[in-house]
Formats: structure tokens, C-alpha cells, sequence
């Protein structure tokens, strides 16, 4: 048996469809993104994605959540359109993606004169902002403040749930253990075992392998293909409920309102907080169970298939390349249990004292906010 069937199951309250990365898919997914212009210009962008309510057809209060922030931006009366107009923007692009007539992403973008007014657009967060200049560079900090973005209930179903969702981690890695030890006595094994596992991650002509397990494999394989799905459960809106506990460990533990990328114009002097990724934009780190899990990716096993399922389960991307990962060495060493779980996964959430980045202004000269504006590759 493999994941896909079970993952369906899981899923079914999302998408009864053929798993891949929608099955992740959260009610709303919102995004921030500050882009540096000049020495002092900047671009703000707010990305706003609202599942279909059909997803969430046991979850009336998921689907309210949702419709309850589409008539929101439709009025633009969103705190994100809020925050926005505080800065008194300069120049103002929004536009709407519609699906059969209705909202299904929202993006607002204005450009601001001024960039020191980026404390207005946290000023109602947990987040203190503070662009200061000297002569030739520029610098940015995004100061946490204690606190939850949480109420009281969220933060109990969270502190109920983490054990449990601990513990399914242990067991995941427990039959990790059992799978690796026994792909180590019988080596030929792997591919089918592990074809059966990321079928749906396959082209059609690469998934025979995954129809020709064993007795013996499937007695690895089903406990740790039922132990993935149990993980990836965490993205899953339960009956009755509006976020899932993904969301809801965002919510109680990240004080930033959504996750949030940072480009600056100039050669970066220095940087402390953020992660730098491709081209050189900045990223706060996510704080959520998911992603702590995914930064101790090769802490217990390596290589850890649920991760790298889920990086790959969109079908738009590349095709996962099973040989590559065949030829990875294999290890696992489990915890001692749950509680060494919850212990590492919080540290994994703790925020940093602060971001920062410093930047040379030295010979930038402020673009124009008249033409083709909105058609520069800068503010795209």
C-alpha cells in the first residue's frame, strides 16, 4: 500500500483528488514582501491566497474564515489594506485573480517615498520596524516583541496537540529505524520500497517498481507509509475547526502576521536574523512545527522521505528523481522519545533577538514613480 492512497484519506476533507502540494494547501496562505528601491524608496507587496471553501467541507468554520476574508479585500477593508494606506503611499497597484466570480488572490503593492514609515505597517503587530540611513548605507531592523498573535483557546488546542502530534513523530522515526535496518540486510529492496512510497511522485513509466513488493517489504513499508501520513496530517483542517495545527503553531509562536522576504538594492554589508536565499533576498525564518521539523531535517534520518515528499508533491514541478535519491547513504537514530521531540521542535521555534540587514547606498539614485511603473522588473 502506499502513501498516495492513505494520503487521500487523510486529505479527503481537502482535495479528493490526486495527492499533491493542494493537499497542503492551507485556508489562507498570505505573504509580505519589502523591497528596497533606492536610498529612500520601497516597494511593499501583500500576497493574499484564498482556498476554495469546497476543500473544507467539514470545516464550516474554515469555510466561514474564508469568505469572511474575501468580502474583506472585495471591500478593502482587510487589515492588510489597512496597514498598507498608513504609509501613504506614493503610488498603489491591487489587483484580484477571480475563480467562477470569486476572490481567489489578492495582491497590493504600493511604493512609498519614505521608507522610515515602514513602522506604521507593523505598528498593530508584534513586530517593530526601523530603517535607519548614514551616509552611503542603509539600515533595516525588525525587532519581535513578546507576545502571541494567538488567544487563549488556540494556544491550549496547540499545547494539547503538540504531544500527540510528537509522539507521531517518534513513531515515524521508529519505523524509519525499522525500514533502514532492513533495507540494509536486503539492499536490492530499496527501489521498490521506496518507489512505493513516492509513487505519485513518479512518471507513469517509473512506477512499475512500486507494484512489486513483497510480504516482507510491505511489512516496513505500510507502518512507515501510515507514519508519514500521520505527520502530514498536520496541514489538515479537522471538522469543526478553522486553522489547521500547522496554522495554529504560526499563530502562537510567530509574531511576524505572515512570512516575509526583504530585497535590498545595494551590496549587503551585513546581516544578522535572516535567512538569505536565491538573488539575495532575505527571509525571516518561518516559526511553525512544520518548518522546526524541517530544520532538523537530518538530525534522526537522512535521508527524511516525509520532507522531501512534501517538496516534491507538486506535480507542476520537476519529476522527483528516485535514482538520486537511491544513491544518498542512509541513516536513522531515533530519539529517546516524544519529549526529546518537543524539546528540539522548540528550539527550532524560538525567534531571533532581531533581523537586520545593512546595505550600501552608495551611488544608488531613487527611480521614478511616473510611466511604466507597475512594468519594471523591480516592482514584479
Amino acid at each position: 500500500m502506499t502513501i498516495v492512497g492513505r494520503r487521500i484519506r487523510t486529505c479527503a476533507a481537502i482535495l479528493p483528488a490526486a495527492l499533491t502540494l493542494a493537499c497542503f494547501e492551507q485556508p489562507i496562505t498570505e505573504s509580505i514582501d519589502i523591497r528596497f528601491l533606492g536610498p529612500e524608496s520601497a516597494l511593499v507587496r501583500v500576497t493574499v491566497r484564498l482556498a476554495d471553501p469546497a476543500h473544507f467541507k467539514d470545516s464550516p468554520a474554515a469555510r466561514d474564515r474564508i469568505e469572511s476574508a474575501r468580502r474583506a479585500i472585495v471591500e478593502l477593508r482587510d487589515p492588510w489594506s489597512d496597514r498598507l494606506k498608513s504609509l501613504a503611499p506614493e503610488a498603489e497597484r491591487i489587483t484580484w485573480d477571480r475563480s467562477r466570480g470569486d476572490v481567489v488572490r489578492f495582491d497590493h503593492r504600493v511604493v512609498v517615498a519614505d521608507a522610515a514609515h515602514l513602522h506604521s505597517f507593523f505598528k498593530d503587530t508584534l513586530v517593530q520596524a526601523q530603517v535607519s540611513r548614514r551616509e552611503e548605507a542603509t539600515e533595516f531592523t525588525l525587532t519581535p516583541w513578546p507576545g502571541s498573535r494567538a488567544g487563549r483557546p488556540e494556544s491550549e488546542r496547540l499545547e494539547h496537540a503538540l504531544d500527540d502530534w510528537a509522539g507521531a513523530v517518534a513513531r515515524y522515526l521508529a519505523a524509519g529505524r525499522s525500514l533502514y535496518d532492513y533495507l540494509e540486510a536486503n539492499p536490492g529492496r530499496a527501489r521498490p520500497c521506496f518507489a512505493n512510497l513516492f509513487k505519485n511522485l513518479l512518471p507513469e513509466d517509473a512506477r512499475e517498481d512500486a507494484d512489486t513488493l513483497n510480504d516482507r517489504d510491505e511489512e516496513v513499508v505500510d507502518p512507515f507509509s501510515d507514519a508519514m501520513a500521520a505527520l502530514l496530517g498536520l496541514f489538515e483542517v479537522t471538522a469543526g475547526e478553522a486553522y489547521s495545527l500547522e496554522e495554529l503553531s504560526a499563530l502562537v509562536h510567530d509574531p511576524f502576521p505572515a512570512p516575509l522576504t526583504v530585497r535590498v538594492p545595494g551590496p549587503v554589508l551585513d546581516v544578522e536574523g535572516f535567512e538569505t536565499g536565491a538573488g539575495g533576498t532575505l527571509r525571516v525564518p518561518s516559526v511553525s512545527l512544520w518548518s522546526a521539523f524541517m530544520r532538523l531535517e537530518g538530525r534522526w534520518i537522512d535521508p527524511n522521505p516525509v520532507v522531501v515528499y512534501y517538496r516534491h508533491a507538486d506535480k507542476d514541478k520537476e519529476h522527483f528523481d528516485l535514482d538520486a535519491f537511491l544513491a544518498q547513504p542512509r541513516s536513522v537514530t531515533p530519539p529517546a522519545g516524544a519529549a526529546e521531540v518537543v524539546d528540539a521542535l522548540a528550539k527550532e521555534m524560538r525567534t531571533a533577538p532581531v533581523y537586520r540587514v545593512r546595505w550600501s547606498t552608495a551611488g544608488l539614485e531613487e527611480p521614478q514613480t511616473s510611466g511604466d511603473l507597475w512594468d519594471r522588473p523591480e516592482l514584479q
